[in-house]
């Protein structure tokens, strides 16, 4: 049923833009020169899906019948969806007292997900395109937030997908195990150290020549320790008067004197980068930074 939905709404826009959304050699004129400005394209050649309503003092119907089509297609779904939204109430508030705590817990964490699930594209997505598509058949210019419905029509997949995660409890279990993993972490601060370092090294202002070193060495600082730590996989374990740390990462593959080391270069690094603060603040403020 999904796979022919699917087909069904895919034929449909497919046949909308190729036969309704026309791009006529007219308009590509008429937006030529903002094309070039903006973009640096040729509209004369450049591929666009375009919706021309109103030309030579009268509406075009090709567009106005794509429009419809649209209309048609959000209309339907939403319908569905109400109509959907209101049977599954409705089945819960008769079926409470058959169904155990556990799954009715579970039943309403699904509709509660099945709802921002379509609250979610509806914002971002189905209202702006809406409003990009129906606006200009009234003469409506929206130039100014174009830009910001293109990026939230492109916010509307990670928002849905942390929606759900947050709103379903075994969802939220596995990303907080999957966080407290220091694999995670640690592989995650060595991507957005050695970012730092590399804009710190090709892209930093020739103003900033002696402040310049000391964020490469705070950025590689930072680097070892997340090498160290991740390689390391350190887990600290109490016992009311004691404590121990336990390597639990690929060093324990290499025995104890590795593991040594690296734990003695991830404190090394830690506390280095803490002695250095106060030489990088004395430089910013020496410098008028702050």
């Amino acid at each position: 049923m999904l796979t022919f939905i699917a087909f069904a709404v895919f034929a449909t826009w497919y046949t909308t833009c190729l036969f309704f959304y026309v791009a006529t050699d007219e308009a590509r004129a008429d937006l030529a020169p903002e094309f070039e400005q903006k973009y640096g394209i040729d509209a004369m050649t450049h591929p666009i899906v375009m919706a021309d309503y109103w030309r030579d003092g009268h509406y075009n119907i090709r567009p106005l019948v794509g429009l419809c089509i649209f209309l048609t297609i959000v209309s339907t779904g939403l319908g569905i969806m109400t109509f959907c939204t209101v049977s599954i109430l409705r089945y819960l508030s008769r079926a409470e007292s058959l169904l155990s705590t556990k799954t009715r817990q579970l039943q309403y964490a699904l509709f509660r997900s099945l709802a921002v699930q379509t609250i979610i594209p509806v914002i971002f997505l189905h209202a702006n395109c809406a409003l990009a598509i129906g606006l200009p058949v009234f003469g409506i210019d929206f130039s100014l937030f174009c830009d910001f419905i293109s990026v939230s029509c492109s916010c509307f997949p990670p928002f849905d997908a942390v929606a759900t995660i947050l709103l379903m409890r075994d969802y939220r279990k596995a990303v907080r195990s999957i966080v407290m993993c220091s694999y995670c972490t640690g592989g995650f601060s060595v991507l957005i150290n050695g970012f730092f370092l590399f804009l710190i090294v090709f892209n930093s202002p020739a103003s900033l020549t002696r402040y310049k070193v000391l964020l490469g060495n705070s950025a590689a600082t930072d680097l070892v320790f997340s090498l160290s730590t991740t390689f390391l996989q350190c887990r600290l374990i109490p016992n009311k008067w004691a404590f121990a740390y336990v390597a639990l990462g690929p060093a324990k593959y290499f025995g104890e004197q590795v593991s040594y080391y690296t734990y003695v270069l991830q404190l090394h690094s830690l506390f280095y980068l803490f002695l250095c603060f106060p030489v990088i603040i004395s430089l910013r403020v020496d410098n008028g930074y702050c």
